[in-house]
């Protein structure tokens, strides 16, 4: 009995812990900035380590009408490049915050869904 109030408080200290490090790898993600791009660079668009959209760069030579759709597309395309960068950011953030801590493979990313 004693046995698991001991593991219980362990896991409170490490469930603790956690919530420190995703508040600091959160704020940290905020300073980070990605770029995705399409068209060859001709679009680029950057976010923040929180998926927070920061700048779109469009060469202009794609803006004339008989561009539309494929800016419209290539900005798109950009946009998820980006948001891809994001997201091998936040995960090497997460795992570097986790190290040493005795988690289940996931818990850090479904902890961070939670986190202000």
């Amino acid at each position: 009995m004693f046995d698991n109030m001991m593991n219980f408080g362990e896991m409170f200290q490490q469930a603790q812990e956690v919530t420190g490090k995703m508040r600091e790898a959160k704020s940290q993600l905020q300073h980070v900035r990605v770029k995705g791009s399409s068209g060859g660079g001709m679009v680029e668009v950057e976010v923040t380590g929180q998926l927070e959209p920061v700048s779109c760069r469009i060469d202009e030579s794609l803006m004339t009408q008989d561009n539309r759709e494929l800016l419209e597309d290539m900005i798109v395309v950009a946009f998820k490049s980006a948001m891809r960068e994001a997201n091998v950011k936040q995960q090497e953030m997460m795992q570097s915050m986790a190290g040493g801590l005795e988690l289940p493979p996931g818990l850090m990313e479904q902890i961070s869904k939670f986190m202000p």
